[in-house]
């Protein structure tokens, strides 16, 4: 695979990821595993390490080098959040030969060859910051440690020597790489890198390697849940019948008539007691309103939200109560969190785009406290794709409106 080979795939992610119309969302901590393929360039010093295999008697005319080949890695790593990561694996940069053509200064010149192949291969353990630019496309970069062997097989004839032999040279040291990934799915990512390796050649001393590689990615158990472009409805209203407790009036009662000429006492009805303040509950889902785990009124839940702040337009509540709901999955501390932060989204888009009073209007979060599901409806602790989607009823907005006039 070539350098433009690598380029090529990564426009492919690139374009994918600007005309992709699901998103990804942001995932608890995961395993993943994977394997690269792609181009490798050595940058060691195969002069210097043909002049450190020469008899002195040698004299060089002309070095054939050949530094590139196809480099692989097989690897595997924990996610800790969509920030930060640890990943360790086994690399093999491929083989890189050279021919050294060779003459002696004696009356009659003795020719000579010298033919070298270095194979370089060994483990790495590097930290993995990734940097995203949307839920699916992200930029990455890695720091880390690598041991690197460097072995060297040689032959050589005429004035170059004769016979063969081998060298090898097993050393710690860092390297260091950035590019871009794609996540065309919560189980496939598609990555292309350039990255580079410090090795000790085990004969004239250090130099780097470069690899250009594009990598699939399988993330184990990851929680991504795709959220769809429209297909939620808007909203669902859950009417809360207003109270009808109205006590009537008694009968009028009759004062008894002291004298026939006096006249019939009627005592005053009592007061009737007014109406109990109607109340009425709107429901949203989670996701008409925001992307998974995030509290940023994307634009279909603005389209939802307008449609709410039109139907309700020329009626004065006296209490709104906008609360947030999240389901089972994350710590009791985030979620409370997360629910808090999408109502307090809610309030202020309805006060500044839907010109409802903000003194009538009061955001909460509910947390976990009360979901739709029953227990032993969705089973499982582990946050996967099935456990979100079978928890989606719990994760929702209520607006509760309360008097009218």
């Amino acid at each position: 695979m070539t350098r433009n080979h690598t380029l090529s795939l990564l426009s492919l992610a690139i374009l994918a990821s600007l005309s992709a119309t699901p998103a990804m969302a942001q995932d608890s901590p995961y395993f993943y595993g994977g394997f690269g393929l792609g181009s490798s360039k050595s940058k060691l010093d195969q002069d210097a390490q043909s002049n450190a295999l020469l008899p002195i008697t040698a004299i060089p005319v002309s070095i054939d080098k050949n530094n590139q080949d196809t480099a692989y890695k097989l690897f595997g790593g924990y996610q800790f959040n969509r920030y930060f990561g640890v990943e360790g694996g086994y690399f093999d940069l491929g083989k890189f030969s050279y021919t050294t053509t060779t003459t002696t200064a004696d009356a009659v010149p003795v020719p000579g060859s010298l033919h070298s192949e270095k194979k370089v291969q060994g483990v790495n353990i590097d930290g993995v910051g990734t940097w995203p630019f949307t839920d699916r496309f992200a930029a990455i970069a890695r720091i880390g440690v690598q041991n690197g062997k460097a072995s060297t097989k040689y032959d050589a004839t005429g004035s170059a020597g004769t016979g063969f032999g081998s060298t090898g040279k097993r050393e710690t040291s860092y390297k260091y790489g950035a590019g871009l990934q794609y996540a065309f799915s919560p189980s496939v990512i598609l990555r292309g890198e350039a990255e580079r390796y410090r090795i000790n050649d085990g004969v004239s001393g250090h130099g780097n390697i470069t690899v250009f590689s594009a990598s699939l990615v399988f993330p184990f158990g990851r929680s991504s849940a795709m959220k769809t472009s429209s297909t939620t409805p808007a909203y669902q209203p859950v009417a809360i019948a207003p109270s009808t407790d109205i006590v009537a009036a008694p009968a009028p009662v009759e004062a008894a008539a002291p004298a026939a000429i006096a006249p019939v006492a009627v005592a005053a009805p009592m007061a009737v007691q007014a109406a109990a303040p109607a109340r009425q509950r709107v429901s949203f889902q989670a996701e008409s309103l925001f992307a998974f785990d995030k509290s940023t009124v994307q634009p279909s839940g603005q389209i939802a939200l307008n449609n709410f702040s039109q139907q309700i337009s020329g009626t004065h509540y006296d209490v709104i109560t906008v609360e947030g709901h999240t389901d089972r999955i994350g710590t009791p501390e985030y979620n409370q969190s997360l629910s808090l932060q999408r109502a307090d989204a809610v309030k202020t888009y309805l006060v500044s785009n839907g010109k409802l009073d903000a003194g009538s209007i009061t955001a909460v979060g509910k947390s976990e406290s009360q979901p739709i599901t029953k227990a032993g409806d969705c089973k499982g602790t582990v946050a996967n794709a099935q456990l979100i989607e079978c928890l989606k009823a719990d994760r929702r907005v209520e607006i509760e409106l309360t008097g009218k006039r």
